[in-house]
């Protein structure tokens, strides 16, 4: 039984291998940090800034995709009475296509999608928390090693006359990434 084992993993580790050496897995781990603004409705009369954090991982699949995994934070202050602090935290897969082979730097265009979830406090002690879970996509251009924009929706549902309003989301952001 234990030979049995052992010829099983030394097969599975010879597969993995030859498989990783034919497809030239490039895997990448990243961080990121930076700002972001909203404009939405009544948001829009107040500066609304917040910052931005979290990681992601991913692995190339040739030479100009990318499929990778992000995990991200980010709190928005709108400075407004009724919704003065909000907070989203997005699970998002990613494909990327790489426009350029450089070694450090991949300019890239990409789409995502994924969940998000929204947490907007009231400012009123007597109303509710609103914490939901939606649906939320991503797409624009990036750089790996550098700063880059995005333009995000986040859908969420509330008060019944903000149903299905969508924010807009401009992100700017510092990331970088380290190739394993």
């Amino acid at each position: 039984m234990k030979k049995c084992l052992s010829k099983t993993i030394l097969l599975l580790l010879f597969l993995t291998s030859t498989y990783t050496l034919k497809a030239q897995h490039k895997f990448v781990f990243g961080i990121c940090a930076g700002l972001n603004t909203a404009i939405n409705g009544k948001l829009t009369a107040h500066s609304n800034v917040g910052l931005q954090g979290g990681f992601e991982i991913g692995d190339h699949l040739n030479d100009n995709t990318l499929l990778t995994l992000s995990l991200k934070g980010s709190s928005l202050n709108t400075r407004d009475d009724d919704y003065n602090y909000w907070s989203f935290t997005s699970i998002m897969g990613k494909y990327r296509y790489i426009l350029t082979k450089e070694k450090k730097v991949h300019p890239y265009l990409f789409i995502g999608a994924g969940a998000v979830n929204i947490n907007r406090p009231r400012h009123h002690d007597n109303e509710a928390i609103d914490n939901i879970w939606n649906l939320g996509i991503q797409a624009g251009p990036g750089i790996d090693i550098g700063i880059f924009t995005t333009y995000i929706q986040y859908q969420y549902s509330g008060k019944a006359e903000m149903w299905g309003t969508m924010i807009p989301l401009h992100t700017l952001s510092f990331v970088f990434g380290v190739y394993l």
